[in-house]
């Protein structure tokens, strides 16, 4: 997998394991977060890399505990008909030189007029 570069822009495609054409795979990995019943936890998602480093020892009491997303549909199948019922939910870190910034927009699936995708 790559390195970031020094210049550029980093995002996370959720719900898929790969980059568009345009962008260079950073690394891979699984929707994780808090519990849903839990509190004190963050409130963004990660992108939890396949390989995890632990740090061993952790003994404070002061902890938050780290859960794996997993998709819960009605009908267990997604669009292209591949049954998903508590299947994790991949992601992809992705890096595209060409860009200088990015920002996720909640509740909206349009840039504003003067940017580009």
């Amino acid at each position: 997998r790559g390195l970031v570069q020094s210049s550029g822009v980093t995002y996370t495609r959720w719900g898929h394991d790969a980059c568009p054409t345009s962008a260079s795979m950073v690394y891979t990995g699984f929707l994780a977060g808090s519990f849903y019943s839990h509190t004190g936890g963050g409130s963004n998602h990660l992108c939890l890399p396949f390989n995890p480093q632990y740090t061993p020892n952790a003994s404070s009491s002061y902890l938050s505990l780290i859960y794996g997303g997993e998709y819960q549909q009605l009908n267990n199948v997604n669009s292209r008909g591949a049954a998903i019922l508590e299947a994790n939910i991949p992601c992809a870190v992705c890096e595209v030189a060409s860009r200088s910034r990015v920002l996720m927009l909640p509740a909206r699936n349009e840039c504003p007029s003067a940017w580009t995708r």
